[in-house]
């Protein structure tokens, strides 16, 4: 592994090797919220569903942001939410809270799924100056 220091500047960032490239392109400011999603079981003899929820800022152009610290707003419909936070050891809020601050632009969301409920779970997330996100489960 070759390992190289460069100056910090806005642009995008360019890796080529043996043919492979890999680019890196500075973000712009927050403008969209992320929601993706995947599904654990509690227990293998209990299905009670339980959705991990990763919340990620973008830009407009889709580029993570990873300075941002903005505070993040949860709620959830058709289940409940279990967890929220981020990754970040220096945080002490309580992760029963449904705002939390975004750590390298991004946090996590832990929802139970209502047993035997058909309808669709619905979890949305805001951030003041950007548009809310939802994301339907079921």
């Amino acid at each position: 592994m070759a390992t190289f220091t460069v100056n910090y500047k806005p642009g995008t960032l360019r890796a080529e090797c043996n043919g492979n490239s890999t680019t890196l392109t500075t973000a712009a400011k927050p403008s969209k919220i992320v929601l993706n999603s995947w599904k654990a079981y509690t227990d293998a003899g209990y299905p009670e569903d339980v959705a991990f929820v990763e919340i990620l800022l973008t830009d407009k152009d889709g580029n993570p942001c990873a300075m941002s610290q903005d505070e993040i707003s949860v709620s959830v419909k058709g289940g409940k939410l279990l967890a929220f936070g981020n990754a970040d050891l220096r945080e002490n809020s309580d992760i029963h809270d449904a705002r939390h601050k975004v750590y390298h632009g991004r946090a996590q969301a832990i929802v139970k799924l209502s047993k035997g409920v058909k309808t669709p779970v619905v979890i949305t997330a805001k951030s003041n100056g950007i548009n809310e996100a939802k994301l339907k489960l079921r």
